[in-house]
């Protein structure tokens, strides 16, 4: 058996198994049902998935735990370290709880937009590549890593050229949800909107619910965009802030709503400090309604001065920058402030 046997948590969950079928390996065909059930044994012989000859004797060598040295000089002779041009490179982990760590670790260290944001538009431009490759699992996958990245999806729209057409015509909800996804950022709102309320007819998420409010938003319903994120939070738990959530919440509240929106980008401040798109939106929003940061004292304090300046954004955004950079206490005191600030809400 050329497997690894099913995790199964230490523990009253593995002490069960263990007494139910006296084993610590528990492959599904050590199960009772199994054992009663006279199956008909196939076994594979091609491999379908590589067709380099070579690469295949070595696999079939490391699988029956022969591999020669020639196999391994010919594996190691593809190592390398990865450097800064190779872009995002994937780590394989053979436990969640590695792969969860590298992923914390990884946005941890995140101190610019455009590393979210371009980090985004990777992760959906692969969402495009698998699907149209048919590989519907990675794609989904990549679709996952996408949402939990993207925070201001405004420079997204429109990147996505092409929607795979036997997406469109399959009957499960994963392929549905692609085809929502994709149509969102390719600027098919109607269709978008479409798949996604088939998707949700099928399977409750709130991955489909932020993708409808998102195509109802770009098709300026905005009321019907307020409903479902207010389904949002009563379905699903919201005491973690999704920045995502929080960011689209907190604009179409404050732009086309009425309700209290800076409260929620306060929020998001105090969760992604780093991300310069947030602080500009607040301060955006903030000088829409005539409010300024209150400092504690009437020293001249540039950055925040800056904020609370008719500065164009553009001009702000280069002087955030290079404050992180050169002044980045004058930044810590302006995020000090911006957490004291009192709003509505």
């Amino acid at each position: 058996m050329f497997q690894l046997p099913p995790v199964v948590k230490q523990g009253a969950e593995r002490e069960l198994m263990h007494d139910l079928y006296h084993t610590d390996d528990f492959f599904f065909y050590k199960a009772n049902v199994i054992k009663r059930m006279r199956l008909v044994k196939i076994e594979f012989q091609k491999v379908y998935r590589q067709e380099d000859q070579d690469f295949l004797r070595i696999l079939e060598n490391v699988r029956l735990n022969k591999t020669t040295p020639e196999n391994l000089m010919h594996l190691n002779g593809r190592v390398c370290q990865p450097t800064k041009d190779d872009g995002m490179v994937i780590t394989l982990a053979s436990l969640n709880k590695t792969a969860d760590a590298l992923n914390q670790q990884r946005l941890a260290e995140i101190e610019a937009e455009d590393d979210y944001d371009e980090a985004a538009k990777q992760y959906l431009l692969l969402v495009q590549k698998k699907a149209a490759e048919g590989d519907i699992k990675e794609a989904m996958q990549q679709a996952k890593r996408f949402l939990d990245t993207v925070i201001c999806d405004d420079d997204l729209f429109g990147c996505v050229s092409e929607i795979p057409a036997e997406l469109k015509i399959a009957d499960h909800w994963a392929p549905k949800f692609l085809v929502a996804l994709l149509s969102l950022y390719g600027g098919e709102y109607e269709q978008a909107l479409e798949y996604v309320d088939s998707v949700l007819a099928q399977h409750q998420c709130q991955e489909a619910l932020y993708v409808k409010s998102r195509c109802l938003a770009k098709l300026e319903r905005f009321v019907e965009a307020d409903a479902v994120n207010v389904l949002m939070g009563d379905v699903f738990d919201m005491s973690t802030p999704d920045a995502k959530v929080l960011y689209s919440i907190a604009m179409l509240n404050e732009l086309h709503i009425g309700d209290p929106g800076l409260n929620l980008m306060q929020q998001l401040v105090a969760v992604r400090p780093k991300y310069d798109k947030v602080i500009l939106s607040l301060r955006f929003l903030m000088k829409r309604k005539g409010l300024a940061l209150v400092k504690t004292s009437d020293d001249p304090r540039e950055l925040v001065d800056e904020f609370n300046s008719n500065m164009p954004e553009e001009e702000f955004s280069q002087k955030l920058v290079t404050a992180r950079e050169k002044a980045p206490k004058a930044v810590e005191y302006m995020l000090r402030l911006i957490k004291k600030q009192m709003f509505e809400g």
